[in-house]
C-alpha cells in the first residue's frame, strides 16, 4: 500500500507535467494570426452533459475526433509530415473557441497534431491548464459570479478525467499505465458519489446551454 501511495503522488505532481502549450505547440505563423482575427465560433458548439463517456464534447474543441477537421490530403494527422501538419494547424485557428476551458482543449488537439501522436506531455498540459482554470473561476466564486461554481465544476472534472479516462497518451510509461488504471475507477466513484448528493438545484451542474466558462469578464 505505500509504494501504492508514493506511485499516485507522483503521477499527480510530476514537475514535468505543467502547462506547457507554448513549448509544446508550433508558434503562429502570418496565416495562423490572420485566421484567429477572422475567426469565428463553430456553428453548433456542443452543451456539455452531466455525464462523462468517450463521446463527450463540449464547446468546439472538446472530445474524441472533434471538431472533424481534416488535412486537405484526407490523411489521419498521425500519417501527415510537418508541413502538412502545419497547414491542419492552421485550419484550426478559423475557429474561435467556445471559452476558456474550450481554449484549453483547442491547443491539446493542436498539440496532438504538432506532435503527430497522442503524446502524453499533451495530456499533462491540459490536465494543468483546467487545475488553473479552476483556481481561477474558485476566485471568482467569491465575488458571486452567476457560474463561476458550474465552470469551476466543469474544468475541475475535466481534469480528473484527462487523469484517468482520456489521459493515456501513446507513449505513455508502464507506470503511469498502471497508475491510470487505478485512479479511473475512484474518478468514476467520486463523480457518482458527486452527483447523488447535489441538492435540486440546477445550479449545482455544468454551464447551461449559452453560458460561457471565461477567465476574464471580457468575452470575444
Amino acid at each position: 500500500m505505500y509504494y501504492l501511495y508514493i506511485s499516485i503522488l507522483i503521477l499527480f505532481i510530476n514537475p514535468l507535467s505543467a502547462d506547457n502549450f507554448s513549448i509544446l505547440n508550433p508558434p503562429l505563423t502570418e496565416e495562423m494570426k490572420i485566421n484567429q482575427a477572422d475567426a469565428r465560433e463553430c456553428n453548433y458548439p456542443s452543451k456539455v452533459k452531466n455525464k462523462f463517456t468517450k463521446n463527450f464534447q463540449y464547446g468546439c474543441f472538446c472530445g474524441k475526433n472533434y471538431p472533424k477537421i481534416r488535412h486537405k490530403s484526407n490523411k489521419n494527422y498521425k500519417k501527415l509530415n510537418k508541413k502538412e501538419r502545419i497547414e491542419l494547424i492552421t485550419q484550426y485557428y478559423k475557429i474561435k473557441p467556445y471559452d476558456s476551458i474550450d481554449e484549453s482543449c483547442m491547443k491539446h488537439d493542436i498539440c496532438f497534431i504538432y506532435r503527430g501522436k497522442e503524446e502524453q506531455a499533451c495530456n499533462d498540459a491540459i490536465y494543468h491548464s483546467l487545475k488553473e482554470l479552476k483556481k481561477i473561476f474558485r476566485a471568482k466564486e467569491e465575488k458571486s459570479n452567476p457560474i463561476a461554481k458550474q465552470c469551476r465544476v466543469l474544468s475541475s472534472d475535466m481534469a480528473s478525467f484527462f487523469r484517468s479516462i482520456f489521459g493515456t497518451g501513446e507513449d505513455i510509461s508502464l507506470l503511469r499505465y498502471g497508475m491510470f488504471a487505478m485512479t479511473t475507477p475512484l474518478t468514476m466513484g467520486g463523480k457518482m458519489i458527486q452527483k447523488s448528493s447535489l441538492l435540486l438545484d440546477d445550479r449545482d451542474n455544468y454551464p447551461e446551454e449559452g453560458e460561457k466558462c471565461f477567465v476574464s469578464k471580457k468575452t470575444p
